[in-house]
């Protein structure tokens, strides 16, 4: 496997958990040092910024709405 297969794998694991876990698990994943990790590593792996920028979009309209 590949540094982009394993990413996708994990990617998968990890949006399988969400769909079958509790709000707990969630709470995690929004967290910023959470989503600081996943797009350093999103970016590395795919080397686009394209869908790195629409996840941190969403994060800060997210923000945004909680403030």
């Amino acid at each position: 496997m590949d540094k982009s297969e394993i990413f996708s794998a994990t990617v998968d694991f990890l949006e399988f958990c969400a769909k079958n876990t509790d709000r707990k698990f969630h709470q995690c994943l929004s967290t910023v040092i959470f989503a600081d990790v996943f797009l350093a590593r999103l970016q590395r792996i795919r080397g686009k910024a394209k869908l790195k920028m629409k996840l941190e979009g969403k994060d800060v309209t997210r923000r945004w709405e909680q403030a």
